[in-house]
């Protein structure tokens, strides 16, 4: 696993693994791994068997805050 490579899995409602990706930011920045991020989760919901999605997670290496979401220091990222 690279400093910089992004995970995004297509799971169903059991856990089941549908689809996996990895990409890799053209950056450390928020805005290109976010740039990433949302390209990747668009072409997996594309590909996704009902026009569902009940909902998205992001993990991050480093210091998130739980309650507001905020990611405070990503280890690797320049964040």
């Amino acid at each position: 696993m690279g400093e910089r490579d992004l995970h995004t899995v297509l799971v169903d409602l059991d856990g089941t693994v549908l689809q996996r990706e990895v990409t890799v930011a053209q950056g450390t920045a928020p805005e290109p791994v976010l740039a990433a991020a949302t390209a990747s989760i668009a072409r997996l919901v594309r590909q996704a068997p009902r026009p569902q999605v009940l909902g998205i997670g992001f993990a991050a290496p480093g210091l998130v805050d739980i309650e507001s979401g905020v990611v405070h220091t990503a280890v690797g990222y320049d964040w």
